[in-house]
C-alpha cells in the first residue's frame, strides 16, 4: 500500500507550492521517488535474494520492484500535472486496489516463509518491512474511506466547508491533506 500512497504524498506535497514554483520540490521528490524504485531492485539483484525459500518471496518481491517503477510514474504525473484528468485519477485509484491486494498477498506469503529469514535474509527483511508499512497504509486508507463514504451518503456530516462544521472540521483545518479522498 505505501507504492500507492506515495505519489499520493507526492501529489498534495507539491500543491503546498504556488504553481509558478514547484520546479524544486518536483526534482527533489522524484529523487526521492528514483530511490523508492532504486530499492526492490537492489534487492533483487542480492546474491541470496535466490536462494532457496520454502514461499516464494522472489516473486513478490519482482512484483513489489514492478509496482514501484508504475508508483514513479504517478507521482510524476500526479506531480506534473494541475489539474489531473479523472481517467487518471480513476486509474490510479485501481492501482491502489491492486496495491492493496499485493499488501495483503505479501502478508500471506510472509505468514508462512518462517525459514526463510536464514536462507534469504535481505529479501524477508524488505519483504517484511514493506508488509508492515503497507499494512499500516492500508488501516489509515481504510478508515479514511469509511468517511469518505459516510460523507456521501450523509453530505455535511463529516465536513462541511462553507458552513464550517461537521464533526472532522477541527481535524481539517489542522491538516487537510489527510481529508482529501
Amino acid at each position: 500500500m505505501w507504492l500507492y500512497c506515495w505519489p499520493h504524498a507526492v501529489f498534495h506535497t507539491v500543491r503546498l507550492f504556488p504553481r509558478y514554483d514547484r520546479k524544486a520540490i518536483i526534482v527533489f521528490l522524484m529523487l526521492l521517488t528514483v530511490g523508492l524504485v532504486f530499492v526492490p531492485l537492489w534487492i533483487i539483484t542480492r546474491p541470496s535474494s535466490t536462494n532457496y525459500c520454502e514461499v516464494d518471496l522472489f516473486s513478490a518481491c519482482v512484483l513489489t520492484a514492478v509496482f514501484s517503477f508504475i508508483s514513479a510514474g504517478f507521482a510524476l504525473c500526479l506531480a506534473a500535472r494541475d489539474p489531473v484528468p479523472n481517467l487518471i485519477r480513476t486509474i490510479f485509484h485501481i492501482f491502489g486496489a491492486a496495491n492493496a491486494l499485493l499488501t495483503l498477498a505479501s502478508l500471506a506469503l510472509l505468514r508462512g516463509a518462517t525459514s526463510c529469514d536464514q536462507t534469504t535474509p535481505e529479501l524477508y527483511l524488505f519483504m517484511q518491512i514493506t508488509t508492515i508499512i503497507g499494512m499500516v497504509l492500508l488501516v489509515l486508507t481504510v478508515i479514511l474511506a469509511l468517511f469518505w463514504i459516510y460523507e456521501e451518503r450523509h453530505p455535511g456530516t463529516v465536513l462541511d466547508m462553507r458552513r464550517q462544521t461537521g464533526f472532522c472540521h477541527e481535524a481539517y483545518t489542522t491538516c487537510p491533506c489527510v481529508w482529501h479522498v
